[in-house]
């Protein structure tokens, strides 16, 4: 299997999200945030950006995806809130 072993992600944690409801299970919820990195040589070669932030739901684990333009203004120090139109789901949670 020559594919997993050139396979590359990094995961780091990057903090909580300000308070939100989540569309999911709509409890008022901070989500954990993540950016994953793939180093992958394919990766490379199709010349794909390899950062995807997510948040997780501590509630129902429902995982999503988050707008770039969140993630660019909260890691530069502006004070931002996120809202459900920056979240899109990757993973339904319970």
């Amino acid at each position: 299997m020559a594919v997993s072993t050139i396979n590359k992600g990094f995961t780091k944690d990057i903090g909580e999200t300000e308070g939100i409801v989540c569309p999911n299970c709509k409890s008022a919820v901070r989500m954990r945030l993540f950016t994953t990195t793939d180093s992958s040589v394919i990766s490379k070669v199709i010349r794909k950006k390899g950062d995807m932030h997510v948040a997780v739901c501590p509630q129902c684990a429902c995982v999503f995806t988050v707008a770039e333009n969140y993630m660019k203004e909260k890691t530069s120090g502006t004070t931002v809130f996120i809202t459900e139109n920056d979240l899109t789901v990757l993973v339904n949670g319970k």
